[in-house]
């Protein structure tokens, strides 16, 4: 057995380690792990994971590894030029099928996350293709479904889903099985989504402080390796229905972002009061509401994920070091860095009197349509998690075209229902 201490948390390191070593053997403090380092083989690796149970460890070994014949993992596109070949959604006229969404990573934003970035990808990517520094990964897997990360999370990582008209970067690894129904893909979200699993994912990591050039990166390999359990049908269907609510739930918070493709109002016109204040102060209990829903939503997929693994909240909160670790990511030469930020507009009263001005302005130019606010126009029913995305917003303004109407439309800078209808996507690929 060899003797492992965890002085993470201790501000004098030295002084700390003294009174650990001196308290053994009769007395040994929490810090004090007594483990037999043949156990690590268990774990893919081979890392110091000290602080694993025997129950945990015996997971490796019991349980299937995530990534099989029906889950294929892989990395996709790096441009190593972002600047030429990338540009945000708003840029490039919808009408255009020269570019195609981009997934390249992102923040903390489980189950849902926006695609604010396109991609160059005239002719099937030609340009990037005969672009000397970029390197076409896993082309194949492009346009299609699954479930995407960050590779290098600012802190804890967490997994969303992945529509079929995206392509994804080096930056977003991605999970793919086209065997798979979209509800045994938001099941597996779910688990994902789970403390043991993350837990268990963590444990493979050869983790360095805030200075050190190691960092907590969501490789494949890691995430392939974690062991995943198997689901019954009844199982299959619970964790689909976390899954497709969480979604729901944080795609709703989104419909206030002007520049997000869920686009439906600013906040201040999505709830009801008399005054600014009191319809500020409705989105606040609207946000908190949602959030409340979504902890606990998270918290039955953990308990539930828990039983599936067999071990104890009291186990990964005691026992993993990772989570009261410097979290900030270090810089890597060999990747490109994050740009995008998942985060909820903030619900201040001066930022949403900004929003409902901003959007005032963009009705004024012929940019979205004023009848969602009237009630003229009913809300868009809510779309599936996997759906391609529209080439605009429910809020912009789509106008019917007639002979007369339809070229001042177009001087004007208008989408006209027919443009919309034969432009479902910005990628132009078939799911």
């Amino acid at each position: 057995m060899t003797i492992f201490f965890r002085l993470l948390d201790a501000e004098d390191k030295g002084t700390a380690l003294q009174g650990a070593i001196a308290a053994l053997p009769q007395n040994p403090t929490p810090e004090a792990f007594a483990v037999n380092p043949e156990s690590f083989e268990q774990v893919p690796g081979a890392p110091f994971a000290y602080w694993l149970g025997t129950k945990s460890l015996a997971l490796f070994a019991i349980l299937p590894r995530f990534e099989q014949s029906d889950r294929i993992l892989s990395v996709g596109l790096q441009t190593s030029d972002d600047f030429r070949f990338l540009r945000s959604c708003w840029e490039i006229p919808p009408e255009i099928p020269d570019w195609s969404l981009f997934i390249k990573g992102g923040g903390y934003s489980p189950f849902y996350g926006e695609s604010p970035l396109v991609v160059a990808w005239k002719g099937s990517g030609h340009e990037i293709k005969n672009f000397d520094r970029a390197y076409i990964r896993n082309e194949n897997l492009y346009f299609r479904k699954g479930i995407t990360w960050s590779r290098r999370p600012m802190g804890s990582g967490s997994f969303r889903s992945l529509r079929r008209d995206c392509i994804f970067g080096i930056n977003a690894p991605s999970m793919f099985s086209k065997y798979l129904e979209d509800k045994e893909v938001l099941s597996i979200l779910s688990i994902l989504n789970s403390k043991p699993f993350n837990y268990l994912l963590q444990s493979q990591f050869s983790r360095g402080g805030s200075d050190s050039s190691q960092t907590m990166t969501y490789e494949i390999g890691y995430v392939g390796n974690t062991p995943f359990p198997k689901l019954s049908d009844e199982e299959v269907q619970i964790f689909c229905d976390f899954s497709r609510r969480a979604w729901s739930l944080k795609r709703n918070l989104d419909t206030i972002t002007q520049t997000s493709h869920a686009f439906i109002l600013p906040a201040l016109l999505q709830v009801q009061g008399a005054t600014l204040s009191q319809r500020a102060q409705a989105w606040a209990t609207t946000v908190a509401n949602t959030e409340q829903e979504l902890a606990k939503i998270q918290a039955e997929i953990d308990a539930l994920a828990f039983d599936l693994y067999g071990i104890s909240p009291e186990e990964v909160g005691a026992n993993n070091p990772l989570s009261t670790a410097a979290t900030e990511d270090s810089p890597l030469d060999d990747v490109e860095e994050e740009d995008e930020d998942d985060t909820t507009e903030s619900a201040d009263l001066p930022s949403l009197v900004y929003g409902l001005l901003e959007y005032a302005l963009g009705v004024a130019l012929g940019r979205f349509d004023i009848r969602l606010a009237t009630g003229e126009r009913p809300h868009p029913p809510e779309p599936e998690p996997f759906d391609p995305l529209p080439a605009c917003s429910p809020g912009m303004l789509v106008v019917e075209r007639s002979q007369e109407s339809g070229a001042r439309s177009q001087e004007l800078g208008v989408r006209s229902q027919e443009d919309v209808d034969s432009t479902t996507s910005l990628s132009q690929h078939p799911t």
